[in-house]
């Protein structure tokens, strides 16, 4: 199949993702989302990292995004060094509430983005590894879609999926998972935040069923 062939595939089926979207909103189904546990008891220590502070968004912003729930938090590890993470989850996505990308709102905020990929982890699933920076600083940001018991980190597949959800288990509930890290273009400074941004994943992960449900 020919690039063509795959971007006109592709573009029929976001617009029948579309339609089915719009139907399921204007049905006004109730989801079945399985219970879950309300941020507020989301750990103060995973592994070796505490918690150091909590934020909240201010009015403006949480008018932007309108979770359902979120957290947003710093914690630091033994050797003092900070995570900032943040969560945002969504009950359903039926009526016009969805999750925003990083890759529009970090611009936004004046963050300029200077590398992408993404990275497996070792249980094979993927997500988003950028390096952004703002004047002096410079942070390595790491963030994934999960929901319904998937982690992606493709936005318009985790779209596809979404509706794909919405038909045959009803759900559209998600939610977006960043981890950043301060980070250095120093010999050295860049490969320890990573790595301790990993061991931060790796801390958090398992935490996260217990807030965003299979």
């Amino acid at each position: 199949m020919n690039s063509s062939t795959k971007y006109f595939a592709m573009l029929i089926f976001l617009c029948a993702a579309a339609a089915y979207t719009t139907f399921l909103t204007q049905a006004r189904e109730r989801e079945n989302v399985p219970a879950r546990e309300s941020f507020d008891q989301f750990p103060e220590q995973l592994g070796t990292w505490k918690l150091y502070n909590s934020q909240t968004l201010d009015q403006r912003v949480l008018g932007l995004l309108a979770p359902d729930d979120y957290i947003s938090r710093t914690y630091i590890n033994a050797e003092g060094r900070p995570v900032f993470l943040f969560i945002a989850y969504y009950l359903s996505q039926r009526s016009g509430k969805t999750l925003h990308s990083p890759q529009n709102c970090l611009p936004g905020a004046g963050w300029e983005i200077i590398q992408r990929g993404n990275l497996s982890l070792p249980d094979n699933a993927r997500i988003n590894d950028f390096t952004i920076a703002k004047e002096n600083d410079r942070m390595i940001t790491y963030y994934w879609y999960q929901g319904r018991g998937r982690v992606e980190a493709n936005e318009y597949w985790d779209k596809i999926y979404g509706v794909q959800d919405a038909v045959f288990k009803n759900r559209t509930d998600a939610a977006l998972v960043r981890v950043m890290v301060d980070s250095s273009d120093k010999p050295g400074v860049e490969e320890a935040s990573r790595q301790a941004a990993l061991d931060f994943i790796n801390q958090l992960r398992p935490e996260l069923v217990r807030f965003i449900p299979n």
